[in-house]
């Protein structure tokens, strides 16, 4: 048993027999305090090498994660997933065709809200030969949506451009940028 959980454990025994000792009644406090020192206890910290996830979507392979390393913290809210880089997150639309390619030095995904995020040299690679540079970005599993209120620099066949505060598709189909520089190809039909 991890020493995290074996403390969490050792702290609601005892929460429990210091109020049940002393009186034959729990207050409304202290059931309180006796379910948060459980929950704590069922918390637990995992560690892994040589990560290869894959996340399934109505029977598709929606998700590749590959890492070196990363850890695992189950707690009442999810599991926290922590991954050391290089990271590569592949992305796959419902035909299980590749839609983007994240990689960066470091992610954390939060498996109950969807959340990925990437931090330190992330990159992002569409289909359609888009690509994105990062110090930060944060992906939204179940929207799509991507965002990132640091650099970015956005390059498409057409286009270069860069600026900070981004919202946008992960596939970098639509998006906005605030503080805005680059340049844009206007073709005349």
């Amino acid at each position: 048993m991890p020493a995290t959980a074996f403390s969490a454990l050792t702290k609601a025994l005892l929460v429990l027999v210091l109020v049940s000792g002393s009186c034959g009644r729990l207050s409304d406090s202290d059931k309180q305090a006796v379910k948060d020192a459980l929950t704590d206890s069922l918390a637990y910290l995992s560690e892994s090498w040589d990560i290869n996830v894959s996340l399934i979507e109505e029977g598709l392979r929606k998700v590749e994660i590959r890492a070196p390393y990363g850890t695992s913290k189950e707690t009442g809210n999810g599991v926290i997933m922590s991954l050391s880089g290089p990271v590569n997150i592949l992305v796959r639309d419902s035909l299980g065709n590749m839609e983007v390619e994240i990689r960066a030095d470091s992610a954390r995904y939060m498996t109950r809200e969807g959340e990925f995020t990437f931090d330190g040299n992330v990159f992002a690679f569409t289909h359609d030969n888009r690509r994105l540079t990062a110090e930060t970005l944060t992906w939204f599993q179940k929207t799509g949506d991507i965002t990132s209120s640091g650099f970015v620099r956005i390059v498409t066949p057409t286009d270069s451009i860069q600026g900070y505060g981004l919202i946008g598709r992960a596939d970098l189909s639509e998006y906005v940028l605030e503080n805005l520089s680059g340049s844009v190809q206007i073709e005349n039909n």
